[in-house]
């Protein structure tokens, strides 16, 4: 059996803006690396991986600069922007989008036959980060509780 990458970890966190612990607590975290290294490859991962551990280590000194490290050296990569972003949304909506042919193509991945949107795991919807982040139930997955009608509600959203 293989492990999952704890540089998964720590890259999913920074992109998310969500704990590593609560990454874990999803319960999703082994799930989604695995999805990952399937649908793009274990080496166009390890790839992202090493850029990720390079942008951390450019903003060793200052903490506040991983954030445009990651923007510089990861997201506006045109190999690892696409993972990153499919990892984003991974997170938050629970889907994994196939990455388009002409990536597959340029990076070598041999998994374009088999690489398809969808749903990776059961509860991918429920424990989607998006909830937690609207501060909301989600729809259709989980009740929110008698009478929770009559309170107001946990954010004011202003246009």
């Amino acid at each position: 059996m293989h492990t999952m990458d704890p540089t998964f970890l720590r890259l999913s966190s920074a992109l998310t803006g969500f704990t590593e612990s609560d990454l874990t607590g999803t319960g999703l975290a082994e799930a989604y690396h695995w999805v990952m290294v399937d649908r793009a490859g274990g080496e166009a991962v390890g790839r992202l991986l090493g850029r990720f551990t390079a942008a951390e280590q450019t903003a060793e000194a200052d903490p506040e600069l991983l954030h445009e490290a990651l923007d510089r050296q990861v997201m506006g990569d045109p190999e690892h922007g696409p993972l990153a972003r499919n990892l984003v949304r991974l997170w938050y909506v629970g889907i994994w989008q196939a990455l388009p042919d002409a990536w597959h193509e340029r990076y070598g991945s041999e998994r374009r036959s088999t690489d398809a949107t969808f749903v990776p795991a059961p509860d991918s919807y429920a424990r989607s980060l998006i909830w937690r982040t609207a501060g909301a139930p989600p729809r259709g997955a989980q009740a929110p509780g008698f009478g929770s009608w009559a309170r107001a509600p946990q954010h004011e959203w202003s246009a």
